[in-house]
């Protein structure tokens, strides 16, 4: 009789069973610490995220514009909870969809062993480089993370002065009193 190539009907040696048995434990272990949900820093009461993907927007925040202040982070994470919740039902699942990707995307994408969350700002800062200038449906991501976490950043009065910016020129129901100088100063040089 002809072998059939059929090798499941071989009888298992002690050796193979031992070699399996020892993969499929590394792989269940290696599954495990994907599938527990990461530790970190409490964002404290969210409506519309969970801490999980709050910890993520955290970390891509902390990336993105270099905040290691833990009271900071919570306020951004606050604030972006707040603007995912003006969001339509089928953008915010979407966009927590994608946060699962980036979270996961370090393994996937970018060969780190853990999650997105874990790794140290150097990793953490390549693997948003590689949404930054990846394939094209992983850019707008990257887009939407950036363009959030400037958003709170630089409508912050205490980020205006590392940028030059000295405030809005109508302040407090009035005209900013650095313009409202400029502008007399202009005005005096007419005359």
């Amino acid at each position: 009789m002809a072998e059939s190539g059929n090798n499941w009907a071989r009888p298992l040696s002690r050796r193979s069973f031992l070699r399996w048995t020892a993969l499929a434990g590394v792989a269940s272990v290696a599954g495990w610490r994907f599938l527990a949900p990461s530790q970190g820093d409490d964002p404290g009461p969210l409506q519309h995220l969970s801490a999980n993907q709050a910890r993520i927007l955290a970390a891509a925040y902390a990336t993105i514009t270099l905040e290691k202040d833990p009271a900071r982070l919570r306020e951004a994470v606050s604030f972006m909870d707040g603007f995912v919740g003006r969001l339509d039902d089928h953008t915010r699942l979407e966009f927590k969809a994608a946060l699962l990707l980036v979270e996961h995307s370090p393994f996937l994408f970018h060969g780190y062993l853990g999650r997105f969350t874990a790794l140290g700002d150097a990793e953490r800062a390549r693997c948003l480089e590689g949404w930054r200038s990846g394939f094209s449906w992983r850019r707008p991501v990257f887009g939407a993370l950036k363009d959030l976490s400037y958003l709170h950043k630089y409508t912050r009065p205490g980020s205006w002065a590392a940028i030059g910016y000295g405030g809005p020129l109508v302040a407090g129901g009035g005209a900013h009193t650095a313009f409202e100088k400029r502008y007399r100063g202009l005005v005096e040089g007419e005359r």
